[in-house]
């Protein structure tokens, strides 16, 4: 049987997703709560959890674990599902029933469900980051984590702090099971922390066999304030390589949500990874409150150096949503942006059809995200109004 194409998602057959504890989930942005860790991938790969949601993707069910995906390509953006089947499903929309009755490779990945398909894997290999990314959290950035441990009062601003560990990837365990489940790679994806600071990250990338290197993707998404000269030099082996750059704004905007980013180091940075063979450059930009008032400008920016931007719609801290902002401002966005027809379209289209469906204001959520952002200045010294106007919030 060939799946509905409008809801069909390979990863739940050939992917796998290692958070910063070394927990196993679909990919990066579903919104199932694992209990197995990396090296239970087996007994999860055949959990009742994953089989219930291939049953549902196959189906034409939109199961909510993979909300992220519908929300986004609800609002006309690329998700990550659209990504995994065409890279690694090897599946194109226009020849989506061809694909699957000639693709013997895929049709047994489905039919014989197992983790020798797995051949995408997204690596967090632990929380080692030098940033305080205003709406990121200890599990995801050992300077907040740092931080919450030096001022306790900003414990209650996080939903968890993570108590387990996050050194997963230095053990003996996990440098047998890269060897064990990384050989046949055809996609690896680093997140963080801060994936060019990683220790762990060349002992990784260098179990994979070199044959197998020049059929395997890289995807890293960097806050590019280092840029790692052993990984680029490694970089021409493998068949090629996404850097997806996380920038917040332009100038003293993203180094006040970046803390303690500088942007002369972003731009200095981009030049050095622009132009290079095999490597394709794109901007991530998190849809929030706090950073709303720089989109334009963030625009325009990247328009003048043609990189392309992409759009992740916020979901937590729930504060930093769109409905902190009055509906005015809002408003004046989509007015602003109606004619506009420049490189970035596709983020510009995606990101206003987001802000028409995200209207209303909630003066509950504005107080706490003025307070949250307030409780971080205190300690770190900053000034949020310096860069985001009080009165887009009250």
């Amino acid at each position: 049987m060939i799946p509905d194409k409008k809801t069909f998602c390979i990863a739940p057959y050939k992917h796998a997703d290692v958070d910063p504890q070394g927990f196993l989930r679909i990919c990066c942005v579903s919104r199932e709560k694992s209990k197995y860790r990396f090296n239970e991938i087996e007994e999860w790969h055949k959990s009742d959890i994953l089989k219930k949601l291939r049953k549902n993707l196959s189906s034409g069910i939109k199961d909510p674990i993979c909300q992220h995906c519908w929300d986004k390509e609800a609002h006309g953006g690329k998700s990550q599902r659209s990504v995994y089947n065409k890279h690694v499903g090897k599946i194109i929309e226009t020849l989506w029933d061809k694909n699957f009755i000639s693709n013997l490779k895929l049709s047994e990945a489905i039919d014989n469900v197992g983790t020798s398909h797995i051949q995408s894997f997204d690596l967090k290999l632990g929380n080692l980051c030098n940033l305080k990314c205003i709406m990121c959290n200890p599990s995801s950035s050992s300077q907040i984590l740092a931080e919450i441990k030096l001022h306790p009062e900003l414990k209650k601003l996080y939903n968890a702090v993570p108590t387990s560990d996050l050194d997963y990837a230095s053990k003996e365990e996990f440098k047998s099971w890269c060897q064990r489940y990384l050989n046949n790679s055809i996609h690896l994806k680093f997140t963080g922390g801060e994936p060019f600071l990683n220790p762990y990250l060349l002992q990784v990338l260098d179990h994979i066999p070199d044959l197998q290197k020049k059929k395997c993707i890289l995807h890293f998404t960097t806050n590019l304030t280092r840029v790692n000269e052993a990984i680029l030099n490694l970089l021409g082996k493998f068949k090629e390589t996404w850097i997806s750059v996380s920038v917040e704004g332009i100038g003293d905007l993203l180094e006040y949500a970046r803390y303690p980013h500088k942007w002369s180091d972003l731009e200095n940075n981009l030049k050095l990874i622009m132009g290079r063979d095999k490597v394709f450059v794109s901007i991530s930009h998190v849809i929030q409150a706090p950073t709303f008032v720089g989109m334009k400008d963030l625009v325009s920016y990247f328009d003048g150096i043609e990189l392309k931007l992409d759009p992740i719609f916020l979901e937590s801290p729930s504060c930093f949503r769109l409905c902190s902002i009055k509906p005015s401002v809002k408003q004046q966005f989509i007015s602003d942006m109606q004619t506009y027809r420049g490189f970035n379209h596709s983020f510009v289209h995606s990101v206003v059809n987001f802000v028409e469906s995200n209207l209303q204001y909630d003066k509950k959520s504005a107080i706490e995200c003025v307070k949250r952002l307030s409780a971080l200045d205190r300690v770190r010294g900053t000034k949020f109004h310096n860069v985001s106007a009080i009165d887009l919030f009250k």
